[in-house]
């Protein structure tokens, strides 16, 4: 997938975090606790839509302020839930 490559090289550079989900397949890599990552992982398994394909590059500014940068087909509605799931998740 070419969003995946463009992950790799653009997004992947420079972030505590990414996240990549191809439908069945889940990757999560970076500076996350274990626990987390589980709590992490049954979210983005359970309550998104089974096809969904995409990433997620984040990192954590000052005062643990998070920046995201996404690849992939996910609608806005889901990247909020996303997002607001790693904030809940990840502070």
């Amino acid at each position: 997938m070419s969003w995946r490559l463009w992950l790799g090289i653009g997004l992947g550079l420079g972030t505590d975090f990414q996240i990549v989900r191809d439908r069945d397949d889940l990757t999560i890599r970076g500076r996350i606790a274990r626990r987390k990552v589980g709590q992490l992982g049954e979210f983005l398994r359970r309550d998104l839509p089974p096809n969904a394909s995409f990433a997620v590059a984040g990192r954590f500014g000052p005062g643990r302020m998070l920046k995201l940068r996404w690849a992939g087909r996910l609608d806005e509605w889901s990247r909020q839930r996303v997002r607001n799931v790693l904030v809940e998740i990840l502070r």
